[in-house]
């Protein structure tokens, strides 16, 4: 489809928020980025779907950043109405942002709500979703106002500098110093913009009804993320303070060490310096890696983490000590700094921590978020340091009368692969509730440790779960070495045995890398279609098996979320909400005496998502009970 832009200035009609009904594309222009904070909208923009454009804007106190609202003003009365006006399509680009803002300024964002984000992630989630990088890809949409704004707030910002103003990090904080006309055209661009998007993508939304129905269940993800999001979760502050002690005192042993080995002065983030240290001081045999060049690709010595986490299990003891000096500095930086910086206060005086859902962000689909990354919270001895993985320790029901439930599909990926490819082995095993990773492990390493020791057993049975993900998700026999801890032989062992075993579900693999290099995508049970670029195509059975766990948890979720408001509108106990999405796993918080809720929870998971799969029972799902934190939750005991 083609859009020619218009070059002319903004058209503009004050009558484009005043009018009920239609579908307008919408945006704010912000103080910066947490709106759960000091930060706050402070210039409006509008396009309808004619191309009419409309703007609003209040003035902003550059010494304290406050925006200067006037409730009871035409203008701010005026938003509030159009916002609440449930005849009118809103049009945004990353829709939960602009209604975080909004919310924050007492404007509710209510009736349909469109983000082109999805639109234009579940028709290609390989491009990059910017509103400005793809108006300039599909509509040849320049971006010279944006660098424009950026000048002019450059030079506003020397000049504030001096007289002492309250100026942001960041310059795109500060675009209400820039030129009035210059911020006020960047603006209402950025709604041409998303008006474009919308126009763009309307004709397949219409036509096509299975991106048709995948861009509807991602509209309804949107909401649900965003009433996670703004729950959050109880965090133990003091808990917090005594994990960053701990870790202090980990990073401090750690050096301790490293200067009894005589390397007091060694600079750990320096590959030079680690190189001399572990090859041409230690003599230890060389690790390689690919690096890509000019010309292509050649193998290089490395000191990587990968190397590192490889000596420190040969039991080299400088690797040691620095693994597990940056895995506590880890623990800190991504983890307990957040939960300072963005933890707040909520309306019952409880600590919380509200982490940033991205439903339209990795391309399998996947649910991502930051602030924290829950994701890259660690299960205690996941890690190949020794250092305690503590931190789902701060986790922590609100009130002594709440705990959380944590829901986790159980082998999810596992069953959607096997009963995708029909591998008639691997379909049997789940069926009669057979250990497939244990089966594995005892078929690879039986032969040289005693699988009748439970400890043994757990060991190599979690590094055959690991081993088993990988080979799924496209790994060679390289990555399987790293995982595994082995030589390159064994992890060629590993692999070979691993297929033959398997062998439909390699055959599958094998069809899917086919079919993506003769289309150049493939295509999952719910019709979403992955794109695969040239020379990747061994990414196809990873795309297809996390992707479809992920339309598999985004619909859970949703459920979970109706049957929630459900229980409200019945005047069941409304304590019960949906807080976190874990990868497989949900986290719903609760009144201690309300067992019904694990129950529901469950239910809601399995729904029918197996039918898609193929899968002749619901998924499982197993129910923990939180009443501490999450490092102590325990398995919920059911009441027949």
């Amino acid at each position: 489809m083609s859009i020619r832009v218009s070059k002319k200035l903004i058209r503009h009609s004050e009558n484009v928020i005043s009018a009920e009904g239609g579908i307008i594309a919408c945006d704010t222009e912000t103080t910066g980025l947490n709106f759960r904070r000091e930060d706050k909208p402070f210039a409006f923009s509008f396009t309808d779907y004619a191309g009419n454009d409309s703007y609003i804007r209040f003035p902003v106190d550059p010494y304290t950043r406050k925006v200067k609202y006037d409730t009871s003003s035409d203008r701010y009365q005026s938003l509030k109405r159009f916002y609440s006006d449930e005849t009118t399509v809103k049009v945004f680009h990353n829709a939960k942002f602009d209604m975080g803002m909004l919310k924050s300024i007492g404007i509710e964002v209510k009736g349909k709500v469109l983000d082109t984000i999805i639109f234009a992630h579940v028709n290609n989630s390989n491009m990059q979703m910017g509103l400005k990088p793809l108006g300039k890809l599909l509509f040849d949409f320049s971006d010279s106002d944006q660098k424009e704004l950026k000048d002019s707030v450059k030079r506003a910002r020397s000049i504030g500098k001096k007289r002492g103003y309250k100026l942001a990090a960041e310059t795109a904080a500060d675009y209400f110093l820039g030129d009035p006309d210059m911020c006020k055209l960047y603006a209402v661009q950025d709604t041409q913009r998303t008006m474009y998007l919308y126009w763009y993508f309307e004709v397949k939304y219409k036509e096509d009804p299975e991106y048709a129905a995948l861009v509807d269940m991602e509209h309804k993800m949107l909401w649900v993320s965003q009433r996670m999001e703004d729950r959050g979760i109880g965090i133990d502050f003091k808990k917090c303070l005594e994990l960053s002690d701990y870790y202090d005192e980990v990073k401090n042993e750690m050096l301790g060490r490293m200067k009894d080995l005589g390397y007091s002065s060694l600079n750990i983030n320096s590959p030079k310096q680690l190189g001399e240290v572990f090859y041409d001081q230690l003599g230890l045999s060389p690790i390689y890696r690919k690096r890509k060049t000019v010309s292509g690709s050649k193998l290089t010595q490395t000191t990587d983490s990968k190397a590192l986490d490889t000596w420190a299990r040969e039991g080299v003891e400088l690797a040691e000590c620095i693994v597990a000096y940056r895995e506590a500095d880890q623990q800190v930086k991504t983890f307990l700094k957040t939960f300072f910086s963005e933890g707040m206060d909520d309306a019952n005086g409880h600590f919380t921590i509200h982490p940033n859902y991205k439903t339209c962000g990795p391309v399998t689909g996947r649910i991502s978020c930051m602030k924290p990354n829950l994701m890259n919270i660690s299960n205690p001895g996941t890690k190949n340091s020794n250092v305690e993985q503590r931190v789902r320790e701060c986790f922590v029901p609100r009130g002594e009368d709440t705990v959380l439930y944590f829901v986790d599909y159980d082998q999810v990926e596992i069953w959607i692969a096997m009963f995708l490819s029909k591998d008639r082995r691997g379909m049997k095993q789940l069926l009669a509730g057979d250990d497939l990773h244990g089966d594995m492990a005892k078929k690879i390493w039986g032969g040289q440790y005693n699988m009748d020791n439970e400890t043994i057993f757990k060991k190599w049975r979690k590094r055959a779960k690991f081993c088993l993900f990988g080979l799924i998700y496209g790994a060679g026999a390289s990555a399987i070495q790293d995982t595994a801890g082995c030589s390159k032989t064994e992890a060629e062992y590993i692999r070979d045995t691993f297929w033959k075993t398997y062998p439909d579900l390699y055959k599958y693999s094998k069809s899917l890398a086919a079919e993506a290099e003769n289309e150049g995508f493939v295509t999952n049970k719910y019709g979403r279609k992955y794109q695969i670029d040239s020379g990747h195509e061994y990414k196809a059975l990873n795309y297809i098996v996390q992707g479809t766990a992920a339309e598999v948890m985004k619909r859970a979720l949703i459920n979970i979320d109706n049957k929630l408001k459900m229980r409200q509108a019945k005047r069941f106990p409304v304590k019960a909400k949906l807080l976190l999405s874990i990868h497989d796993e949900t986290c719903v918080e609760a009144h201690k005496d309300d067992l019904s809720v694990p129950r529901l929870i469950v239910k809601a998971m399995q729904g029918d998502m197996h039918k898609v799969v193929g899968i002749p029972q619901p998924f499982s799902a197993g129910v923990d009970i939180v009443t501490t934190n999450w490092a102590e939750k325990k398995e919920f005991k059911w009441l027949d």
